[in-house]
């Protein structure tokens, strides 16, 4: 019997970018908008029941469960890691990282740094004004807070900030043996800054949730974004070196030629 053997496929996702019928740029704007389409509807199922008090029990529940459970260590590092998720000392990280990145010839990198954490700010307000939630009040508070509460400004601002610098040092630590800690610690100090804040009872877990959402979705843009950017770079110097390398052999001939 003869067998047939089937079409070989993409060997790697590069390979796959520049095969499959959308290209390399529309299998990404394809792939960013398939996540963000899956997010959002999580996003809006969770808004939905967080504010119809679906899951006020767990909201609740977990807030009193932490502060059972205070200490003055604990509090400590708690207020550390909402320390490190404040808009001011984002803003003044991202700042110092985009000038860094800007001075090194890595104006895309900066742009995209800055267009995420100005973009999530925004992007967060608008949400906060449109379903005007009110922050818990179960326990005393350990510091003052105003504004809404869902989503968690927090939450999508590390998400955010602490996601593209991870984005940006994954790039540039290329090769060398920090690269593999890059994710792992932007996870622990995303999901810390979270945690802080139902810790302190200035938000409902559901607020956090949302505010990874939000901020995964605007990060998965800013992502897509970036990636587009650099490929058309790159392409742009690609294509400008191979017409000077064209250019220099009859350069070369023509002042040969002006000898004789």
């Amino acid at each position: 019997m003869h067998e047939q053997s089937a079409p070989p496929q993409p060997g790697g996702p590069d390979d796959a970018a520049r095969l499959l019928p959308l290209g390399k740029i529309g299998a990404t704007l394809a792939a960013g908008a398939a996540f963000c389409a899956l997010a959002a509807m999580l996003f809006v199922w969770l808004a939905h029941g967080a504010l119809g008090d679906r899951y006020i029990h767990l909201d609740d529940g977990l807030i009193l469960w932490l502060h059972a459970r205070a200490t003055p260590a604990l509090s400590a590092a708690m207020l550390l890691l909402t320390t490190i998720g404040e808009p001011m000392v984002l803003g003044l990280l991202v700042a110092l990282m985009a000038l860094g990145l800007y001075l090194k010839h890595r104006w895309v990198d900066a742009a995209a740094l800055v267009l995420a954490a100005a973009g999530g700010g925004v992007l967060n307000q608008l949400l906060k004004g449109l379903y005007q939630r009110v922050r818990p009040d179960l326990t005393p508070r350990t510091f003052d807070v105003a504004g809404y509460s869902f989503p968690s400004g927090h939450a999508m601002g590390a998400m955010v900030c602490y996601g593209m610098l991870a984005v940006v040092l994954w790039r540039l630590l290329r090769g060398t043996r920090l690269r593999p800690a890059v994710w792992p610690a932007a996870t622990l100090i995303i999901l810390g800054v979270g945690l802080s804040r139902v810790y302190f009872g200035v938000h409902f877990p559901t607020d956090i949730l949302g505010g990874y959402l939000a901020g995964a979705i605007w990060l998965a843009c800013c992502i897509v974004a970036l990636r587009i950017a650099t490929w058309r770079w790159e392409d742009r110097t690609t294509h400008r070196e191979g017409a000077k390398a064209q250019r220099e052999p009859i350069h070369h001939q023509d002042t040969k030629a002006t000898r004789f």
